[in-house]
């Protein structure tokens, strides 16, 4: 089921990209086979890297499933020109299910690795901009990406301190998920029995207050491990990247 669901999202993913596909194709003509074999191992790596972050995220998840999830996930969202984000989490969600895992472990999953690529993605641009920045001889956009990265990254401290250790942010957002559960609820068709159910059957509440918990957890015992994983994935896709303008230059 996962592997025919994966081949499925891969051939969508092939089809909405096809012309950027057959451009890369044609381009690779004329590039040396030792550009091509480096660049298929980073691009195996880096699916591994993305899959051990997830495996991180579900403590018992092996980082080949977590992979598979993770690329699935992936196929969905870039293959699907609209609403690609929203389908891409619900493949990943459904093979989590499919696999026994907690509806609570899902929810806590889903928001650390939303959160955590964040730091590593800003935090390097930050790092080697800050100097310039503050010695005047950055330019005006690596003085913005140190704006936004500072920024970016500060919100997210202040709101995930908010939400994981004060009452008031954990209380709003669950009030907020009642109110989008309630409204579901009045729109969907009748004739949908299941999904209606299982609207209904939800509780937001419950459910937005044992994610908090979990999520204070995980973070607990596996930051280590998640910061490790995003790393990994930014250090790998740096290296694709280099590579690429080497070998298409």
């Amino acid at each position: 089921y996962s592997s025919l669901l994966l081949l499925g999202l891969a051939a969508a993913l092939a089809y909405f990209n096809r012309a950027t596909l057959s451009d890369t194709v044609k381009a690779g003509g004329d590039v040396s086979p030792v550009y091509l074999i480096l660049l298929a191992l980073i691009a195996v790596v880096l699916i591994f890297a993305r899959g051990a972050l997830v495996a991180a995220t579900i403590p018992g998840l092996s980082i080949p499933r977590a992979a598979l999830a993770d690329q699935a996930a992936l196929s969905a969202a870039y293959g699907i020109a609209v609403g690609g984000g929203p389908v891409g989490v619900a493949a990943k969600i459904t093979m989590f299910r499919h696999w026994s895992i907690s509806q609570s472990a899902i929810g806590a999953s889903l928001v650390a690795t939303a959160v955590i690529p964040t730091f590593t993605t800003w935090g390097p641009a930050v790092a080697v901009h800050l100097p310039m920045t503050v010695q005047g001889d950055a330019s005006r956009v690596e003085t913005l990406a140190v704006v936004v990265g500072v920024i970016t990254i500060a919100f997210n401290i202040v709101f995930w301190t908010g939400v994981l250790y004060l009452n008031g942010p954990i209380h709003y957002i669950a009030s907020v998920s009642q109110w989008l559960q309630r409204f579901v609820g009045r729109i969907i068709p009748t004739r949908w029995t299941k999904a209606s159910k299982a609207v209904h059957a939800f509780d937001p509440k419950h459910f937005v207050h044992s994610t908090r918990g979990d999520l204070r957890t995980l973070f607990r015992a596996r930051i280590v491990h998640m910061m490790s994983g995003a790393t990994s994935v930014m250090l790998m896709s740096f290296c694709a990247l280099f590579i690429s303008l080497q070998a298409f230059e």
